[in-house]
């Protein structure tokens, strides 16, 4: 889950009971050594691809003048993430992917992003959304 107190919005995915069993499976612990194994960074990366999505959208719904500041500053608990974001991936054909599909919402927007690393412990809001049950 996601969320932004300036732009007053949060949301949150029920991850096992949005995707195929076959996608959870292939993103748990126990599928490392699998090829098809989808890592932490992924899906980090897809949170903060949501949250930029949800940024455009509450910009959009209310009207927000994104003149003075158009860059959205998107907090992550993931190293991975944030340089996937900020610079490219390299290494996973999955992050590759996430950075194109990324690049096309981006394409033509007057609003960019800049991800910055948060500690796991500051974290508290975010991971608590995504436990929502």
């Amino acid at each position: 889950g996601g969320w932004s107190t300036d732009l007053r919005f949060w949301w949150h995915i029920d991850f096992a009971a949005t995707f195929s069993e076959d996608v959870v499976r292939r993103a748990s612990k126990e599928c490392q050594r699998d090829p098809a194994y989808i890592s932490i960074n992924v899906l980090e990366t897809v949170v903060v691809i949501i949250n930029y999505a949800a940024a455009l959208c509450a910009c959009a719904i209310d009207g927000v003048d994104i003149s003075a500041c158009p860059m959205l500053l998107n907090y992550c608990d993931n190293t991975s993430a944030c340089s996937w974001i900020n610079k490219k991936c390299r290494d996973s054909l999955l992050g590759r992917r996430l950075g194109r599909l990324f690049a096309g919402l981006m394409w033509g927007r007057e609003l960019g992003v800049q991800c910055e690393w948060l500690s796991t412990h500051a974290n508290e809001i975010a991971d608590r959304i995504s436990r929502v049950k």
